[in-house]
C-alpha cells in the first residue's frame, strides 16, 4: 500500500531564467524544467516547461515562447504560476498536504517584485512561500553556515548576477546585475551578425560561450566550427571562430562583472576583507563556469575564486537548507505566513 505523508514538503526553487530547479528535503530529489511557456497569440497559456519546449519545436504556428522569469522577477505571472504548479504537482507524489517552498531571488528586489514572488506561488498552490537571496542561497548550497562569525561573499552567476557578502548570521553588502550572462549572450550574438553577417540559433551562442569563449588567454586556444544563415538572402553558411578573436569582446563584457565584484569587495571593512583571505568567494552558475572567470577574478579582487562542484543545482539546495533550517537562520528569510492562500 502506498504511504501518504500528512507533513508538508520542504521545497527549494530556483527560478531561473532558462531553467527552473526544484530539490526536495528528505527525498533526495531534484528536478530541472525549462522556464518556458508557450502561448498563443491571443495569450493563452497552452503548455509550460519540458512540455512547452517539445511544443514550440513540433508546432510552432501560433505559438510564441514566453520566459516567466527574468531579470529576477516575474514576467509573466499566468505563465509563471502553471509552470511552478506543473513542477510541484510532479514533487508532491504521495503527500496530501500543499508544500512549503522557499524561492531564491534577488534580494534587492523592490516590494512590489517580492509580492508578486509570494502571489504567484500562492496561486500555484503552496502551503507557504519564503523567500531567500540568490547569493546567500549558494553560500549555504555550497555548504557555508551563514552563522559564522567570519565573512563569505557568493555569487550566482546566471543570466544575471547575484552578489552577496555574509557574516555572523546578516547581510553586510548587496549587489545584483540583471544583464550577467545575458549580456555576453547579446555581445557574441551582435558579434556574429556584424563580422560574418549570419544570424544563428541560440544553440550556437551556448557552445560558444562554454567551449570558446575565455577570460583570460592563458587557459588555452580552442576554435569552433558554427553554422548559421546569412543575413543577405537565408542561405546556410560555415564559419570558425577561436577564443583569440573573441578574447577582446569577452574582455569588455567581463570587466562590468569584474568591477562589481572589487567595488562590493572594497566596501567592507578590514575584518571582512581579512576574512575573505581564508573563506574566498563562492560562485555557481553558468557563467562561473566561463573559462578563465575565476582567474581573472582572483586576480582583480586579490581573493581566492572557487566555483561549485555543481554549478546549476546549488542555489535550489541552499534554498531548501535554509527552509529546513529557517528557525535557526530566520534573517535570512521574507515572506512567511503572507504566502499562505486566504
Amino acid at each position: 500500500m502506498k504511504r501518504i505523508s500528512m507533513r508538508s514538503l520542504l521545497v527549494g526553487i530556483d527560478p531561473g531564467s532558462l531553467y527552473t530547479r526544484v530539490v526536495v528535503a528528505d527525498a533526495q530529489q531534484e528536478i530541472s524544467e525549462p522556464s518556458l511557456a508557450a502561448v498563443t497569440t491571443q495569450g493563452e497559456v497552452v503548455a509550460v516547461g519540458t512540455e512547452a519546449a517539445i511544443r514550440l519545436r513540433a508546432e510552432p504556428r501560433g505559438l510564441v515562447a514566453v520566459r516567466p522569469f527574468a531579470g529576477g522577477v516575474v514576467a509573466q505571472q499566468a505563465a509563471a504560476q502553471l509552470l511552478l504548479q506543473s513542477i510541484l504537482d510532479k514533487v508532491q507524489r504521495g503527500a496530501v498536504t500543499r508544500p512549503t517552498v522557499c524561492l531564491a531571488v534577488p534580494s534587492l528586489a523592490s516590494q512590489v517584485a517580492a509580492r508578486a514572488w509570494l502571489q504567484t506561488t500562492r496561486k500555484a498552490g503552496v502551503l507557504e512561500t519564503l523567500l531567500v537571496d540568490r547569493g546567500a542561497a549558494t553560500a549555504i548550497g555550497t555548504g557555508w553556515d551563514p552563522s559564522r562569525a567570519e565573512a563569505v561573499v557568493a555569487a550566482d552567476c546566471g543570466a544575471g548576477f547575484t552578489l552577496t557578502a555574509l557574516s555572523g548570521g546578516g547581510y553586510l553588502a548587496n549587489d545584483y546585475l540583471p544583464a550577467g550572462g545575458r549580456a555576453l549572450s547579446a555581445a557574441l550574438r551582435a558579434y556574429l551578425r556584424e563580422i560574418y553577417g549570419v544570424m544563428v540559433e541560440p544553440a550556437t551562442i551556448q557552445t560558444l560561450v562554454r567551449e570558446v569563449a575565455v577570460c583570460v588567454p592563458s587557459v588555452g586556444e580552442t576554435q569552433q566550427e558554427c553554422t548559421g544563415r546569412l543575413l543577405a538572402d537565408g542561405t546556410l553558411t560555415e564559419f570558425t571562430v577561436t577564443s583569440t578573436e573573441l578574447l577582446p569582446l569577452v574582455r569588455e563584457v567581463t570587466n562590468v562583472w569584474l568591477q562589481r565584484f572589487r567595488r562590493l569587495v572594497r566596501g567592507l571593512s578590514a575584518q571582512a576583507q581579512a576574512d575573505l583571505l581564508e573563506n574566498g568567494v563562492r560562485l555557481t552558475g553558468g557563467s562561473a563556469l566561463l573559462k578563465g572567470f575565476d582567474l581573472a577574478l582572483s586576480e582583480t579582487i586579490g581573493i581566492p575564486v572557487q566555483v561549485a562542484k555543481e554549478p546549476f543545482g546549488t542555489v535550489a539546495r541552499g534554498s531548501m537548507l535554509a527552509l529546513n533550517r529557517r528557525a535557526e537562520w530566520p534573517y535570512l528569510l521574507v515572506g512567511g505566513n503572507v504566502g499562505r492562500n486566504e
